[in-house]
């Protein structure tokens, strides 16, 4: 077994401060046909451990700072939970968005099968602690537990897992570093500023979202049909944008008719971006960690704004400084960011955020079929109102919601989701 000791980096700082201001954890939903026993979980949980170095470890305080420790960490636990009768996953997987996992007492990973008597078809609920996961990992972690129930549940060996190392903090792998640093430091903090006066002068006058006492996630899985992904692709190439651009633009819309009454002069916006490819050296999927930046925009809306020109202006906002490097700059100001936004009680992050995957790599067919998977990361009380995790899957377009219960109800949710669906498949 690789253990891990070191301190974490500025994003991964960043992610433990949220969590304890409020729970924060990245949550996945695998729909299973049978749904693998617990004795079965158990022995995979324990060769995942083995391989993978965070999955032994827990956050510690270090003063002002926090440590990855591996003294006395246990085994991943797995959870047995009923579905209700007639429901579904979703008060489970509502559970785990809303519950803090023990980060000083570890390990950072935990699964909870919901099973239902009548059917061996089932959902297995991963929840992981948002600093030693993102998208990537989690997907190859899926993958890695995804392979091995199938061998146990064939009656072969589990597949030879070789214990990895632990990968470098996100800090320590930039493309650019000390004087690099500094020299593109003062133009990025520039442009921040000068984006924060632009808000605040469209913004005046406008009331504020409500920064809520307490607060619950709350979410709602959305499918477009597959015959608009063509559409969607083809019509992003034709208006010099990307799909990922439309789904920002359809959001901030319907968030803005529903939410702001349709009178928004600006909405911000967070995109993320994966930086595994742009390290030095790069980061393969199989290593858990965030290695991921958060890239908040401001777009201009008016009262006839046009769909084609918000998306192209948010596609160039997002692309414009990922290209320049911001997205590096961004992930290391995250601490001070996050220390700054908890300390407030006036003002949201953004309005909407959304993370978008395209084709998701994972094997649905097998002993151990996987119909549907979900995704979702928690919210707090001083994030976006409204976020999305996409995903295509199996050729359908999905759409993982998430909102507060402060801000809306399901109903509130679903007229927004609708919109967003009802505007890209007109486009299509």
């Amino acid at each position: 077994m690789t253990l891990v000791e070191r301190k974490l980096s500025p994003f991964e700082h960043a992610l433990t401060l949220t969590n304890l201001f409020a729970p924060f954890n990245i949550v996945g939903v695998l729909e299973l046909e049978p749904l693998p026993s617990s004795e079965h979980l158990v022995d995979v949980l324990a060769a995942l451990q083995k391989r993978h170095p965070l999955l032994n470890a827990a956050i510690h305080p270090d003063g002002k700072e926090f440590r990855y420790v591996t003294q006395g960490v246990g085994p991943v636990p797995v959870e047995t939970v009923d579905r209700p009768e007639g429901g579904s996953w979703r008060r489970a997987a509502e559970h785990e968005l809303n519950t803090r996992l023990d980060s000083e007492r570890g390990p950072l990973l935990k699964l909870t099968r919901v099973v239902d008597p009548s059917t061996e078809r089932g959902e297995l609920v991963i929840t992981s602690h948002h600093a030693i996961n993102d998208g990537v990992g989690m997907l190859e972690l899926v993958s890695e537990l995804l392979a091995c129930c199938r061998a146990l549940r064939e009656g072969k060996p589990l597949p030879e897992l070789p214990s990895l190392q632990p990968a470098p903090p996100l800090d320590a792998l930039f493309p650019f570093s000390g004087m690099g640093k500094l020299m593109r430091l003062p133009p990025f903090m520039f442009r921040q500023m000068t984006d924060e006066l632009r808000y605040r002068l469209k913004t005046r006058g406008v009331p504020k979202p409500v920064v809520p006492g307490q607060a619950e996630c709350r979410i709602l899985p959305v499918q477009i049909s597959a015959e608009n992904l063509t559409g969607l692709g083809r019509l992003a190439r034709k208006q010099r944008t990307t799909p990922h651009a439309m789904m920002h633009a359809a959001m901030l819309l319907a968030v803005d008719k529903h939410l702001y009454g349709g009178n928004a002069r600006a909405l911000r916006g967070i995109g993320f971006a994966d930086l595994r490819p742009f390290l030095n050296p790069p980061v393969s999927s199989e290593d858990l960690g965030s290695y991921i930046s958060m890239m908040r925009y401001t777009a201009e809306l008016g009262p006839n704004t046009d769909f084609w020109d918000l998306a192209r202006n948010i596609g160039a906002l997002l692309y414009k400084d990922a290209k320049r490097g911001d997205k590096f700059l961004a992930a290391s100001m995250t601490k001070p960011l996050m220390r700054m936004m908890l300390s407030q009680t006036n003002q949201r992050m953004a309005a909407a955020a959304l993370s978008f995957m395209d084709k998701v790599p994972l094997v649905a067919e097998g002993p151990v079929r996987l119909h549907n998977l979900h995704g979702f990361v928690s919210n707090i009380a001083v994030g976006p109102q409204f976020t999305a995790l996409a995903r295509i899957f199996r050729g359908a377009l999905w759409w993982d919601f998430l909102y507060m219960n402060s801000d809306m109800d399901e109903t509130g949710a679903r007229a927004i989701a609708q919109d967003i669906s009802n505007t890209l498949t007109a486009l299509s």
